[in-house]
């Protein structure tokens, strides 16, 4: 089978193309054009400039993104995760997004900007209903950011802390639209000598639907299109063909890095390559829930793992169900034989990547317009990988990944329900916002959970035990 995500040629790069010179003849057409096209420019600035009023028409491309969303969530739950707004145009100012959410309580995330003042950037109040009639249908609880002025590829984050109010079947809905003043400039004072800027209305610049699904444990959320995912779990392989047989799409494959090719793993010779530490693809048309083997063993976050690595692209697995780190320190290499058995040899993960050993790691990416696309992007050494997810990295010869179980975990997942509880008690009790830092604390961007400089988002109880190794809330 070919590769069909281009997966092999991540690293390749772009070539040069060759130059060709045009003919006289095509000069002077080519400068005969562009002074009819100056003329044309002339004439219309003039025009422009006889006119009483000109409109801002210039509307900048902005996105919308939500990141940090936990991979399991459950009717009730009390869950954080982020908004981000990024501008992909030219400059603007004042913008706000209006946002609403249907199965989801958005009425906790105004209680931690209350110390923020009406219209500064990072002031979160209830939408009113002249608002809302922006949506197609009403939410159940709706908000308004003002997320103030932003300056070209610059980005600001919302964390949002809501409550899950959706039953299982059915997925909470967040829709968010992100709006800019439209501005109109008019030729104003003495003589009408003089260029005046006015605000006419608002238009919308972007928008995101997103759907937070609840989940019961033991089941796998699959997006329509491709998906790039590993088991956690130890299974018989009877039990995973009758999983696989189980989806609605038929198609399974694992990569064979030592055959450059992929195997399909609706074929039961193939389905003994699934193990803790292994990512492969599925396709799923329509997208969905899959129930999980009950025959499962799940593997335990003490434990080391050691996943070996055959020469060229290995599509590799997080093995534990909990948030890992993708650690340059603590995941080592160790360098293997021909015939496989270990030569002793070790190292980190970032000794292997700066010596060569190792290319650095990526990330499969989908697509934000809901196609089935995949891409790759560069994952930061320090990186968090989700649970049922996975990465690409390249050997250049035969070695082991040493994944030393507790010590990759996240801090924020190594968190015992018992010791959650205490840090939200904690937070209540000494008048601290959602992060554990002072009432009326300003960030960059809105949030501290957001590294603009990176693009790396961090979870809430990583960033509270960050601040507070001590651990107050445990004396």
């Amino acid at each position: 089978m070919d590769d069909p995500f281009g997966l092999l040629e991540i690293a390749a790069q772009p070539r040069e193309g060759k130059h060709k010179t045009l003919p006289r003849k095509a000069y002077l057409t080519v400068i005969s054009v562009l002074v009819v096209f100056i003329l044309v420019l002339v004439t219309f600035f003039i025009f422009q400039g006889s006119n009483k009023a000109t409109a801002d028409i210039d509307v900048p491309s902005a996105t919308i993104k939500i990141t940090n969303l936990p991979n399991e969530v459950k009717t009730g739950e009390t869950i954080s995760f982020n908004l981000v707004f990024t501008n992909k145009g030219n400059n603007f100012s004042d913008s706000y997004a209006l946002i609403q959410g249907e199965g989801l309580n958005l009425n906790p995330t105004i209680k931690q900007a209350q110390d923020i003042k009406s219209g500064e950037a990072g002031y979160v109040r209830k939408i009113n209903e002249e608002e809302s009639s922006v949506f197609d249908q009403k939410g159940d609880s709706g908000i308004r950011f003002e997320v103030g002025n932003l300056t070209a590829n610059q980005s600001k984050t919302l964390t949002l802390t809501a409550v899950i109010t959706s039953g299982s079947e059915v997925p909470a809905k967040l829709e968010t639209k992100l709006f800019k003043p439209i501005l109109t400039s008019t030729m104003c004072g003495f003589l009408g000598l003089k260029k005046c800027t006015q605000s006419t209305g608002n238009s919308q610049i972007a928008s995101g639907v997103f759907q937070i699904e609840p989940a019961e444990s033991g089941k796998i959320k699959l997006r329509p299109g491709f998906n790039f995912v590993s088991l956690p779990y130890l299974f018989t392989q009877g039990a995973l063909s009758e999983f696989f047989s189980s989806l609605k799409t038929k198609w399974a494959y694992v990569y064979d890095p030592t055959t450059a090719s992929y195997l399909d793993l609706n074929s039961a010779d193939n389905v003994s390559k699934i193990k803790p530490g292994v990512a492969f693809w599925l396709y799923d048309k329509e997208g969905g829930e899959y129930a999980l083997p009950n025959s499962r063993v799940e593997t335990n976050p003490n434990e080391t793992i050691s996943i070996p690595l055959a020469i060229g692209w290995n599509q590799i697995g997080n093995p534990y169900s909990k948030r890992m780190i993708l650690s340059g320190t603590k995941i080592l290499v160790r360098e293997l034989s021909d015939t496989g058995s270990e030569t002793g040899t070790s190292y980190d993960l970032k000794t292997a990547i700066s010596n060569a050993t190792l290319s650095d790691p990526y990330f499969i990416a989908y697509s934000s317009s809901g196609s089935s696309s995949v891409s790759t992007v560069k994952a930061l050494l320090g990186s968090t990988l989700e649970p049922f997810s996975g990465f690409l990295i390249k050997a250049e010869k035969k070695v082991s990944l040493i994944i030393p179980g507790k010590e990759v975990i996240t801090p924020g997942d190594n968190l015992s329900a018992e010791e959650r509880s205490k840090i939200e008690t904690w937070i209540s009790d000494t008048g601290l916002n959602q992060f554990g830092d002072p009432a009326g604390t300003v960030y960059s961007g809105g949030t501290p959970l957001f590294d603009e400089a990176t693009g790396q988002t961090i979870d809430r109880f990583d960033y509270i035990l960050k601040r507070h190794p001590d651990r107050p809330w445990n004396k």
